[in-house]
């Protein structure tokens, strides 16, 4: 009982601790528990979620930017983590995917893949549990995109060095919950998965999110890059290639319409690297105020090589 009493007044106490971004975790003004919840009402206004004691999906913003390969993805994510607040991950192998058999691998016994709330089994049973909350695992799903992409080195250092574990928890969710976290993924098309069941996972496992698509509309240039950059030992066949390419942008195509307008971008490489406005209209879609970018970057040119050169949001730019 002293233990389920700690957990609540915790979980309290992060409810109402400040979610404004700020360099210090412990020196921030105050922000009421309303307030948060506008803030991702505006990032996410049409998200199902279900709240209960061990999860609340909607809690944390997220934002992921599927590709395919060489079309200009890193830079793509090199310029949205220009903005302010936001931590887009790089590649992670499709781990997400991976991540999705945590549900699929319930589909049976009685738990339906913890899409719906899994009633008790009695407790003489070989399957006995107790009642598992709808959407409950989301947050485990989140926790390992979180893991894979973790706050700085830093801010980490800064809850370390706190002066108790309750204090630590409290100081990282709120710092967490001010940010906009996320992954650039050129492989989630790669899973054994159709593009309405990867909607599904991601609608229901990260409700609070938005999706900014990015494909290539010149093929046959995508094609000849890829065979430049990534280099086989077995070379694959050029017309396996294009097939490959046309279904993992059909897949994304596909993806981006099960989507809201309000969740997914689709926006095409020859279009945006050559004209800033179109990305800056992304980053008006998502949201944020006052910022604009004033060019392009252009990551992995000629292969792998980075764009050093600086970008300038413009005076006064605000995550939403």
């Amino acid at each position: 009982a002293v233990l389920v009493w700690a957990v609540v007044v915790l979980i309290a106490l992060v409810q109402n601790f400040s979610h404004h971004p700020s360099p210090s975790l412990f020196h921030s003004q105050s922000q009421s528990h309303s307030d948060f919840s506008s803030q991702n009402l505006a990032w996410c206004p049409n998200a199902a979620c279900s709240n209960s004691a061990l999860c609340q999906p909607c809690r944390q913003r997220f934002l992921f930017i599927l590709s395919t390969g060489r079309a200009a993805s890193t830079t793509l994510l090199d310029m949205i983590n220009c903005l302010p607040n936001v931590r887009v991950g790089g590649e992670n192998n499709n781990e997400l995917y991976i991540a999705s058999k945590l549900e699929t691998n319930l589909e049976m016994q009685g738990f339906a893949g913890l899409r719906s709330k899994v009633p008790a089994r009695p407790h003489f049973e070989a399957w006995f549990r107790h009642e598992i909350p709808e959407q409950a695992m989301a947050c485990t799903i989140q926790k390992v995109l979180q893991t894979i992409n973790p706050p700085p080195e830093e801010i980490q250092q800064q809850i370390i060095n706190s002066d108790s574990s309750e204090r630590n928890a409290i100081a990282l969710d709120r710092y967490e919950t001010s940010q906009i976290l996320g992954a650039k993924m050129i492989r989630v098309q790669s899973g054994n998965w159709t593009a309405l069941q990867a909607s599904k996972f991601f609608n229901y496992n990260f409700p609070c999110a938005k999706y900014i698509i990015n494909t290539r509309l010149n093929t046959d240039n995508q094609v000849a890059s890829q065979k430049n950059t990534f280099k086989r030992k077995v070379p694959l066949e050029l017309e396996k290639l294009q097939d490959r390419i046309k279904r993992q942008n059909d897949f994304l195509t596909q993806f981006a319409q099960y989507m809201s307008e309000d969740k997914a971008r689709l926006i095409y490489m020859e279009e945006w690297t050559n004209n800033v406005t179109q990305l800056n209209e992304v980053v008006e879609w998502l949201g944020f105020r006052n910022c604009q970018y004033d060019k392009v970057l252009h990551n992995n040119k000629d292969g792998y090589h980075h764009d050093d050169s600086s970008i300038d949001l413009g005076g006064g730019c605000l995550a939403p």
